[in-house]
């Protein structure tokens, strides 16, 4: 090819090449802002195709790996005796490192945490470059023992059943006792015991947790009822450490239409603390708190 011949092509290479954004100087603004985006969107589009492919493998490059014994956690409260992670880590089968940019990471430890039976919730997972894990979590609390028959069952204070090997005979000695309760628990410990019994007596005790001990209670003893306004009810009896019983009344957030509000019989309850003798030697007529 003669050296002339070589030069027309290259600028007919050129002509061809250039021709685009020839056409894109002479368009309008509008046109030429139009041209652009969709340009930048094409970019975007190819770097996102190229990313998912690359992504698996760029993944599990060491500077990317975390120690999964390594996992940051909240704190649990002191009334938890369990290794949570350790636990998590060995139940749910996780590996022994784990990528903080693999895309399943969050749900993943999502799952595997919310399954502990002192988890209450997976608030979040927060992952950071190199190598950070951090899982926040928000764990159940103890607020009751169930009498059962050969022992006590702890729950809280939604009446889901909490693990016993976390609570030595001192420590269950010292949780409010719920009596009364002849269903046995439904599912595994981590879920809720299924009966209303249980749940009524695990949300009064929640209540009544700071002042429990001050007043010298011991159970909550849950018991049905007959009235002539809506039949068979459960009512809820507060029995002292010395055996005097005080009727708190209906479960909570169903009290009768003549039966004082959980605020009032909290401040009759303090008040009878408060006095000379305390609730032991209240007279019979004077230990009912629904009126």
């Amino acid at each position: 090819m003669s050296r002339g011949t070589k030069q027309r092509e290259r600028e007919r290479l050129s002509g061809v090449l250039a021709a685009p954004f020839a056409a894109l100087g002479r368009a309008s603004w509008p046109r030429r802002i139009l041209a652009l985006v969709i340009a930048g969107a094409a970019v975007v589009a190819g770097s996102l195709a190229v990313w998912a492919k690359v992504r698996p493998h760029v993944a599990s490059q060491p500077e990317y790996l975390s120690r999964t014994s390594d996992m940051k956690i909240t704190a649990p409260p002191a009334w938890i005796h369990a290794d949570i992670r350790a636990e998590v880590i060995r139940d749910a089968g996780l590996p022994a490192q784990l990528s903080v940019l693999d895309e399943r990471l969050a749900s993943r430890l999502s799952q595997a945490f919310s399954l502990h039976p002192w988890v209450a919730l997976v608030a979040g997972v927060r992952t950071a470059y190199p190598d950070h894990i951090a899982v926040e979590l928000v764990y159940r609390r103890p607020v009751a023992m169930v009498e059962v028959s050969g022992g006590l069952l702890p729950i809280d204070a939604d009446g889901v059943l909490l693990p016993t090997e976390d609570f030595t005979p001192e420590e269950a000695h010292e949780y409010p006792r719920v009596a009364g309760v002849t269903a046995t628990p439904l599912g595994p410990v981590g879920t809720r015991w299924g009966d209303s019994k249980v749940e009524a007596a695990a949300k009064l005790a929640d209540l009544l947790r700071d002042d429990w001990t001050k007043a010298g209670l011991r159970r909550v003893l849950v018991r049905e009822e007959m009235t002539a306004e809506s039949g068979r009810r459960l009512v809820l009896d507060l029995i002292t450490r010395g055996g005097a019983t005080l009727v708190w009344g209906s479960t909570l957030g169903s009290e009768t239409a003549n039966e004082v509000k959980p605020a009032d019989k909290m401040k009759r309850l303090r008040q009878f603390v408060a006095a000379d003798g305390g609730i032991e030697n209240l007279p019979a007529d004077k230990r009912d708190l629904r009126r």
